[in-house]
């Protein structure tokens, strides 16, 4: 979670369902939202099929804007929750 230091206001929200992410981890699909909601925040979000081709959410983030900054930040929390690094 990241907020502006000045207004106080939540500009970057992330959560995801570990158990998800371990049971279907081979193929996980990003997408994201554009201004869909009364705060013109993005809504981006990770899912994935099971063996039953349903799809599965996997992970989301709320983010104020759609600079690469945020984007970098929404991998980092992936990275961080899932222990995955960079090669």
């Amino acid at each position: 979670m990241k907020s502006d230091p000045i207004t106080s206001s939540l500009t970057h929200l992330f959560w995801m369902s570990p158990e998800q992410q371990i049971l279907y981890h081979d193929v996980i699909i990003h997408d994201n939202t554009y201004k869909t909601n009364r705060y013109n925040h993005q809504l981006s979000y990770f899912v994935t099929s099971d063996n039953n081709l349903k799809t599965r959410i996997v992970a989301q983030a709320i983010v104020g804007d759609e600079t690469q900054h945020s984007y970098e930040w929404v991998f980092q929390c992936v990275k961080k929750a899932t222990g995955v690094s960079s090669k």
